[in-house]
């Protein structure tokens, strides 16, 4: 694990190392909560237009009522987009500088090693950490948050105007929410466990990659092309198989 700066942490959270490399950036992240918060809201509204138009368009149809309701939903939609973009643009922006500051402590933390170090870790392995696995934490700070953020405001909005609709409706309807929630977080552990077992068969390609590149005349010299292309071939078998089995 990359030592965040000055080594502060939240104890017992897998994502506790990550908050001092968020800390520079409060202002943005809080600035893509408020967008994603007022997306997610205007998103909910949306429904309930189409529900006021529709009710009143059963009565008195006219051309001028259609065109207000028709540009109520056109605005909140348009308002909804441009709050959209803010929340992408920023968030995402925040993810990047991130990954950039990840990679750069890591490289620090590298060359601070003694040569011993690297004996337990080859440099394929080094190389897929620089690249998949900080890859990962960008789509997790970005699109993860982003989504999860979004999805989280959107079903207490939903529940809201649900229940001010019809309770008991309400009720019938999230009866199936506790298996569901049961569901995704069997198939959530399966999904991690998966994952790891795709890094590190990525992992296991890259430093074949690395050995055979770094030592081709070795490989040549001793004739061993053909066995190095075996065990080229069936560490790759081995991460399409584990990626199959994760999708």
């Amino acid at each position: 694990m990359i030592p965040p700066p000055h080594h502060t942490r939240v104890k017992d959270h897998p994502l506790s190392p990550l908050l001092p490399f968020l800390a520079p950036y409060r202002k943005p992240i809080a600035l893509g909560a408020v967008a994603i918060a007022i997306s997610a809201g205007l998103g909910a509204l949306e429904p309930y237009l189409v529900k006021l138009a529709i009710d009143a368009l059963r009565e008195n149809v006219t051309w001028g009522m259609i065109a207000a309701f028709s540009g109520m939903i056109a605005g909140v939609a348009l308002v909804q987009g441009v709050f959209r973009y803010a929340q992408r643009r920023l968030i995402n922006e925040v993810s990047r500088h991130v990954d950039t500051d990840l990679r750069n402590a890591l490289y620090e933390s590298l060359v601070r090693q003694p040569p011993s170090w690297f004996d337990g870790f080859p440099t394929g392995d080094v190389l897929s950490r620089f690249s998949n696995d900080l890859m990962g934490v960008r789509m997790m700070l970005g699109p993860g948050i982003l989504f999860g953020v979004n999805t989280v405001i959107t079903i207490i909005l939903a529940v809201a105007i649900m229940l001010w609709l019809d309770p008991w409706l309400t009720l019938w309807a999230l009866l199936p929410l506790p298996g569901v929630t049961l569901s995704v977080k069997l198939m959530g552990s399966r999904i991690h466990r998966r994952s790891e077992m795709a890094q590190a068969a990525l992992a296991d390609v890259s430093t074949a990659t690395q050995e055979n590149l770094a030592g081709l005349r070795v490989v040549r010299a001793y004739g061993r092309e053909e066995t190095e292309r075996e065990r080229f071939r069936d560490r790759s078998e081995a991460y399409v198989s584990t990626n199959m089995r994760l999708a």
